[in-house]
C-alpha cells in the first residue's frame, strides 16, 4: 500500500496553479528539439499514519537523492505540446525509510534501487512569464502514469542548455486502508530536467 502510493504521488508533480498571463506564442525561446541529459531527483517523501481519530501516530521519511543514468530521448516543443519522445533513464541509487513516532526515529530500512523507466508522452502546456510555464497533463504511451512533470514550473534557458525546475510541495493525498489508519502522503524537494539544443 505505501509502496504503490509513494509511486502515484511520484508522478502527481506539483499540480496547483498560478494566476499567470500567458505569453504570446511569438515570444517562445523554448520551440525546438531538445536532447535529455538528465534528471536531478532530490524529493522526500512523507507518510502519516494516523489512527481512527485522525491523531499521527507515527510518520515515515523517505529521501529519493539521486541523478538519472544512461539518459536518452528528445523532447520536442511546438507552440502547443510538448513531445517527450522515447525518454529513457536508469535510477540507480541506495534509498531509505525512517521511521518517526513523535520526533524519535524508531526503525529505518535501506534498500537499493535500479530502475529503468522508458517514456513517450504529449503534454500541453502554456508560457506564463518569462521564466515559467504551465504542464497539463496530456496523453502518454501507456494511457496511464505520466512521467515528464505536470504543473508549474520555471525554466532557464542558457546558451544551448535547458533546465526545469520544479521546487516546492507536492499535492498532499489521502489513501483510505482497509484496517483503523488512514495514510496520508505528502512530499516536498526539487527535480530538475536537463536539456541541450539539438543541433
Amino acid at each position: 500500500m505505501y509502496k504503490n502510493a509513494i509511486l502515484i504521488l511520484a508522478v502527481l508533480l506539483f499540480s496547483c496553479k498560478k494566476e499567470a498571463t500567458e505569453l504570446p506564442k511569438k515570444d517562445n525561446p523554448l520551440i525546438g528539439t531538445w536532447s535529455f541529459v538528465n534528471l536531478d531527483y532530490n524529493v522526500t517523501n512523507v507518510n502519516y499514519i494516523t489512527n481512527s481519530s485522525g491523531l499521527v501516530v507515527s510518520r515515515i521519511m523517505s529521501p529519493h537523492v539521486y541523478v538519472t543514468q544512461q539518459n536518452s530521448g528528445e523532447l520536442v516543443i511546438d507552440g502547443d505540446l510538448f513531445h517527450y519522445n522515447n525518454i529513457r533513464y536508469i535510477i540507480n541509487a541506495r534509498l531509505g525509510d525512517y521511521v518517526y513516532k513523535n520526533t524519535i526515529l524508531i526503525d529505518s530500512t535501506f534498500r537499493t534501487v535500479n530502475d529503468t523507466t522508458t517514456f513517450t508522452e504529449k503534454d500541453p502546456y502554456h508560457l506564463l512569464v518569462s521564466d515559467s510555464i504551465s504542464v497539463i497533463k496530456g496523453t502518454n504511451d501507456n494511457g496511464s502514469i505520466f512521467r515528464g512533470g505536470i504543473g508549474d514550473q520555471k525554466y532557464a534557458l542558457s546558451g544551448d542548455t535547458l533546465r526545469f525546475t520544479f521546487e516546492g510541495p507536492f499535492v498532499f493525498v489521502i489513501f483510505p486502508d482497509a484496517d483503523t489508519t488512514v495514510p496520508s502522503i505528502g512530499a516536498f524537494g526539487r527535480t530538475v530536467w536537463t536539456f541541450v539544443r539539438k543541433k
